[in-house]
């Protein structure tokens, strides 16, 4: 082994592995990851990263790790500190190491945030079983049937795809996949179970009793489900009681995790709601559901608020916890069904923005405000529930988003994948209002119900869910601003009709205001954007663009049919160095593109901008252009500029 005094002059002789190894003895873990970075030795950097606690560049790093076992030490090492390597998991996701980003949101027990990741990264099947266990059935039965669409022949997914649709109580569906795995595949006996369930949901006693049969006869044992399914039919005349307290009156609710029951309390008499962890309808994804289960039961445990909805009982033998009955219903029903008046929509709102300051007082965000998760009383009081996305921080009251919440409802920047903060969550209670105002969700509809609201009254709605700098810094400022008016309190005539299918934004053209160019400013949301002609080969690349899913490239925003527009990303000019990690997140931005089969096309100054401190590729017309020859401009674009300044026009 190299001598500490060495490092040095093996560094100035290129010999890179023998300084990174005299750096290593000195204890100058950071210097001795950067050369064996040099050396191409990923494994070791990121390891001397890990030991200098760098969590980023040690999974960036992982990113480019060949040996599975080596990138599985190092996101376990990372996931030590959580809140550095969720801050890693975001720094690879953004440079296209999806996987190595879902694996570490695993590891955190978040599938909510694992899943994208995992789809991006290409695993449709990791994919799929992470949206189920983050609760989000719809996504793993898409990325389920994708997969089965380009391989009909992938029978694990058809038997994951099959217990999802048992799960929701799809058996017709899920019979017809489980019949194509034949008694000859050797995923037969995993097969079985589920197909019994299927069989006897469907009343068909005869084959439910050969394939109980074929169970025996290979020794596999029924899952929980099958047994309840046979003996559904006997309880179903017998009241069923809950922890020998809560008699159910009806099911309310089914997903892959929970049951959600209306129930009365025997001792108090009153009704209540009762939600019990699943966990015989789980696999490998019970602990994760479980996490978030008990995080929501932690989080109400906490809170006590006139305006949260309160824990009742947590019961851990469920574990079950039980809430008060919510007779109104939730609010995004109530807004399906009618209009309501300016004032009484910012009544709720309040209220939400009160519940939200307590949980912020206790440094937690609740990253998930829709109209679902405000439940309403006999009276029409206003609830916050479902808190389990929520977060706890101890310090610093951010917490990267992932892709947790609701994206109609969801803050720019939690769609973007930043961190969300207190001003995400008021984000949510301004989506609220603005639905309540406008019949639909942002975005969708920018006229309002109310013909008696004024220019000051849209303009507190647009504040609330404008640009991030420009919310309200807290709930108190938010409440503030809302009580500053007199809100008007006829009910406006009518829903605007179809209002479950939003109609195509009309007229999206009045949103921009012309700047040089092609670019505009979106004035509803305060960004710049440019708008091109929504030619087929334009759309395609948009399409391209949008599929590299890359932060170091510009994306497509929006593609209008109705005025044969498609929106871009538009930013300013690069005006900083052109340094080696800018151009080595400019060289991966590109590889992301070249991934989809896609050349840029025009690689030059003019077409570097700039986006929360990092360059980014303006999106490209070009229609011819190889990928070589992109890579060859982007060399030859460092070469000439690095260490200097690029000065692009606008």
């Amino acid at each position: 082994m190299a001598l500490p005094s060495d490092a040095e002059e093996r560094e100035s002789a290129g010999d890179f592995e023998g300084a990174a190894l005299a750096y290593e003895t000195r204890g100058d873990l950071a210097r001795a990851s950067e050369l064996w970075e040099k050396a191409c030795d990923y494994g070791a950097a990121a390891r001397a990263a890990l030991k200098a606690q760098l969590h980023a560049r040690a999974l960036i790093l992982a990113g480019r790790v060949q040996d599975a076992s080596i990138v599985e030490e190092i996101v376990i090492g990372a996931t030590a500190s959580p809140a550095a390597a969720r801050d890693g998991a975001l720094d690879a996701a953004s440079l296209g190491f999806h996987r190595i980003a879902a694996n570490v949101y695993l590891r955190l027990e978040d599938p909510a945030a694992a899943a994208p990741q995992f789809e991006l990264a290409g695993d449709l099947l990791a994919a799929g079983r992470a949206f189920r266990a983050a609760d989000e059935p719809r996504d793993a039965s898409r990325c389920f049937e994708r997969l089965l669409r380009t391989d009909p022949a992938h029978d694990e997914v058809r038997i994951e795809l099959a217990t999802l649709l048992l799960d929701h109580g799809r058996a017709e569906p899920a019979l017809r996949h489980l019949q194509k795995i034949t008694p000859d595949n050797p995923l037969r006996g995993r097969a079985l179970p589920p197909l019994l369930s299927a069989l006897r949901a469907l009343d068909l006693d005869q084959a439910a009793l050969a394939i109980d049969a074929e169970m025996s006869r290979l020794g596999v044992e029924p899952t929980a489900t099958a047994t309840a399914t046979a003996t559904d039919a006997a309880q179903s005349d017998v009241e069923r009681v809950l922890f020998g307290r809560f008699v159910i009156a009806a099911e309310i609710a089914k997903t892959p995790t929970a049951r959600v029951y209306r129930a009365r309390d025997r001792i108090t008499g009153n009704d209540v709601a009762v939600k019990v962890f699943a966990a015989s309808s789980l696999q490998e994804a019970g602990r994760d559901a479980l996490v978030r289960f008990e995080r929501e039961a932690r989080a109400l445990g906490q809170l006590r608020h006139p305006a949260i909805v309160p824990l009742l009982h947590y019961l851990p033998s469920g574990p079950a916890v039980v809430l008060p009955w919510m007779v109104g219903g939730c609010l995004g029903r109530l807004l399906e069904r009618e209009a309501l008046s300016p004032a009484r929509a910012v009544e709720i709102v309040r209220r939400v923005l009160s519940a939200l300051g307590e949980a912020h007082r206790r440094g937690m965000l609740h990253r998930d405000i829709k109209p679902a998760n405000v439940l309403l009383d006999e009276a029409g009081g206003a609830y916050l529930a479902d808190f389990g996305t929520a977060h706890v921080s101890d310090a610093a009251r951010t917490v990267t988003a992932g892709i947790v919440g609701t994206l109609a409802y969801m803050a720019p920047e939690q769609r973007a994948g930043a961190k969300a903060t207190l001003k995400s969550d008021i984000y949510g209670a301004g989506a609220i209002l603005w639905h309540a105002l406008t019949g639909a969700p942002v975005g969708v509809r920018t006229s309002f119900l109310s013909d008696e609201l004024t220019p000051a009254h849209i303009g507190i709605a647009q504040r609330l869910v404008g640009p991030e700098d420009e919310r309200p810094v807290d709930t108190v400022a938010a409440i503030e601003l809302l009580e500053s008016i007199s809100w008007p309190r006829a009910v406006p005539a009518a829903l605007p009709k179809h209002v479950s299918q939003p109609p195509v934004e009309q007229p999206v053209l009045e949103r921009l205001e012309r700047g040089p160019g092609d670019a505009f400013t979106d004035t509803l949301l305060k960004r710049e954007v440019r708008v091109l002609p929504s030619t087929e080969p334009l759309v395609r690349r948009a399409r391209a663009f949008a599929a590299a899913g890359h932060v170091g490239l510009a994306t497509p925003l929006k593609l209008d049919r109705a005025t044969s527009t498609l929106w871009v990303e538009h930013f300013p000019a690069w005006t900083g160095p052109l340094d080696e990690t800018a151009a080595l997140w400019l060289r991966d931005a590109l590889a992301a593109l070249h991934a989809t089969g896609t050349a840029h096309g025009a690689i030059c100054v003019a077409n570097v901008r700039a986006s929360n401190g990092r360059p980014v590729l303006a999106f490209s017309e070009a229609q011819d252009g190889s990928m070589e020859d992109d890579r060859a401009a982007l060399s030859g674009l460092t070469r000439t500029i690095s260490g200097d300044t690029i000065r692009g026009s606008e």
